[in-house]
């Protein structure tokens, strides 16, 4: 393609070329008119002469666009110019995931960790939006200085699937990280994602992927064969990262993982999981008959029907009958010294009686069909005599324990560590089949009241497990702020409120905070979800989405200023929750932040992400222990009331 550096493509002025794939060629660029650097994705004019192939990638780059999530690039807009089309995308510092790993070799277990975590967090949340990535790799992940990564080009493959390119039966993606469904040519589903993401985590921790060579022999180890194993590559590897990958790659979609948060959890060791189930044995492919990249994968690993040999016209019939009947004679023969020579040897053992009969080794081939018998014999021994008979019972049998009503244990969990290396711990109890209820305290620094009412919440319910509602769990976090409870401050040990740091519409760095209305500059951060905190927070909340859950927020904060509990809804579609918080602990509902002006908050960023989500308010004045007025209850027993009510909404 045309070297495009030092010159313009529409309002930008390219200057200098940051990468380049089979499909495009990414530039820095800059955009006079907002005055920022951006970077910009053209693909080359033998793509653009396709029109259905614009109509579709302009349709998916401005469908991508919609997708708001620090782990997914940024699309600012698509265009076109002369014979190029572009995307114009948020411009990344960094590397991509390939570059850091090709410069330092494999990551170590905990950074890898991390990674797949953030990328993992990112396909959920697009697949919740009904996007397929199709090419996950190490290419197409950038990494920041911090270790924060970034998914890029959503919407490419799509847009590449379905134009004369899969018409000529070229497969869009990349061989080395592709599903097996997507090379046999069958309908796929986000979990083409997830293995993708197992290959990559494998690369991650061995420096190279699991199956390398010609692409015909790829595209064959991919349906066919498992991955190397781990042991004989990394030193020391976890046996719960061995089974997390082990379901990741299956070649099997329903065996995988469901959710791209589920392996990351699995992966890290935060969430237990088994090795999947055995899977019945597939028809592999004859690598001798592998074609090249281009060939339909239906032609290559689709079986066809067996065909029928029509006899010429104008052979005698009286022939066909007598070459049938000498057939049909020497099969007949065949079967009887078969049967005389299984019986000889179930008479008279030879030296290796006890194995199988079965020709290690033999390949049989019927069709398109070719079946391999497995080289390893069978060592289970031939029964000679029968077994001896069961003893007589002469004692009825035990009688069924009785069962025991279920009592939820109480579990604590470290999901990550504050500025100062504190450990940020989360209290679990009951079983979240239905509701998820995440209780947050202390998220703003010096709230010593919160802390004591949460750490109570957890207290009473260890003691009293039956009182957590069938089908619910709740999780409650003390403290997101410890080096703010520390320094006796709202803010963290990086001087950023953490209640403004998190990734909603209205996210600014520097948002009004009570001692300066107009603006504390930095007080959200660098970015939204910049620190620590609430990074590990969003990633723990991200774990808690198994099917069918519904998930609640509420988060809690004290106030000097007020005599009465208050409740502020997410968004319009918290407030019913919000007021049956309310009605319950006779609070009042806030429609609207009366002292400042909002700016990424959690609870914001929680209903933008389909939570219900309230910031509950509670008068410093109050204890857990403390009667509140008018209500005959404490404030532990009010609150309490309050959490089995939200549990309880539908």
């Amino acid at each position: 393609m045309e070297d495009l550096v030092n010159k313009t493509l529409g309002q930008f002025q390219i200057r200098r070329e940051l990468g380049r794939g089979g499909m495009a060629v990414v530039y820095e660029a800059y955009q006079p008119a907002l005055q920022r650097t951006v970077a910009l994705k053209v693909l080359p004019p033998s793509l653009s002469h396709d029109a259905a192939f614009v109509r579709r990638f302009q349709q998916e780059a401005i469908a991508a666009a919609g997708l708001r999530h620090t782990n997914i690039v940024t699309i600012y807009d698509v265009g076109s110019q002369g014979p190029f089309s572009f995307i114009v995308m948020e411009y990344l510092e960094g590397k991509s995931l390939a570059d850091v790993i090709r410069a330092g070799g494999p990551l170590p277990l905990a950074r890898a960790s991390k990674i797949l975590e953030q990328v993992a967090h990112a396909l959920d949340y697009a697949h919740q939006r009904g996007f397929i990535h199709r090419d996950i790799k190490p290419g197409n992940v950038m990494v920041a200085a911090d270790d924060h990564a970034t998914l890029t080009d959503f919407g490419i493959a799509r847009a590449m699937s379905g134009t004369h390119l899969t018409q000529t039966g070229t497969i869009i993606g990349t061989p080395e990280y592709m599903a097996p469904e997507q090379i046999r040519g069958s309908e796929v589903d986000h979990r083409v994602d997830i293995y993708a993401l197992g290959i990559v985590a494998y690369e991650m921790l061995t420096g190279h992927v699991p199956f390398s060579g010609t692409t015909a022999s790829v595209l064959y180890k991919q349906v066919n064969e498992p991955p190397p194993p781990l042991t004989g590559l990394v030193s020391q590897v976890p046996p719960h990262v061995i089974a997390a990958l082990a379901r990741a790659l299956t070649k099997e979609p329903s065996q995988r993982f469901q959710t791209s948060s589920e392996f990351a959890a699995a992966f890290s060791g935060a969430r237990p999981v088994a090795a999947p189930p055995p899977i019945p044995p597939t028809r592999p492919m004859d690598q001798a008959q592998a074609q090249p990249y281009t060939t339909p994968p239906q032609a290559v690993y689709a079986p066809t029907a067996p065909t029928v040999q029509q006899r010429p016209r104008g052979t005698p019939g009286w022939v066909v009958w007598l070459v049938g009947g000498i057939a049909a004679v020497l099969l007949v023969c065949a079967v009887a010294l078969g049967v005389a020579f299984v019986a000889q040897n179930i008479a008279k053992p030879s030296p290796t009686a006890g194995a199988s009969m079965t020709t290690p080794g033999v390949t049989v081939i019927h069709s398109t069909q070719v079946v391999v018998i497995s080289a390893t014999p069978d060592k289970r021994p031939i029964a000679t005599t029968p077994p001896p008979p069961p003893p007589t019972r002469t004692q009825p049998p035990p009688p069924p324990p009785t069962p025991t009503t279920y009592q939820p244990r109480l579990t604590w969990t470290n999901i990550g560590q504050s500025v100062q290396e504190r450990d940020l711990s989360v209290a679990s109890i009951g079983n979240p089949s239905k509701i998820a209820v995440v209780v947050v305290g202390s998220i703003q620094g010096d709230q010593a009241g919160t802390r004591d009412l949460v750490n109570a919440l957890i207290a009473h319910l260890e003691r009293n497990p039956t009182l957590v509602p069938s089908g619910v769990a709740y999780y409650f976090m003390p403290s997101l702020n410890p080096d703010g409870n520390a320094l006796n401050s709202r803010y963290n040990a990086n001087g950023v409120d953490l209640n403004r740091n998190w990734d909603s519409q209205d996210w600014r760095s520097d948002p009004a905070v009570p001692e300066q209305p107009s603006g504390k500059a930095g007080a959200g951060g660098s970015r939204p979800l910049s620190e620590p905190e609430s990074r590990a927070l969003r990633d723990f909340i991200f774990t808690l989405q198994p099917q069918g859950t519904s998930l609640r927020l509420v988060v809690v904060h004290s106030s000097m200023r007020r005599t009465s509990g208050q409740v502020y809804p997410g968004g319009n579609d918290s407030i019913d929750l919000a007021q049956v918080y309310a009605s319950t602990a006779s609070y009042d509902v806030e429609t609207s932040w009366a002292e400042y002006t909002t700016s990424g908050e959690l609870v914001t960023w929680g209903t933008e992400q389909g939570y219900l989500s309230i910031d509950i308010v509670v008068p410093a004045s109050q204890g857990p222990s403390s009667q509140v007025s008018g209500t005959g209850y404490t404030l532990l027993e009010l609150t309490l009331r309050a959490l089995e009510a939200v549990a309880s909404y539908r």
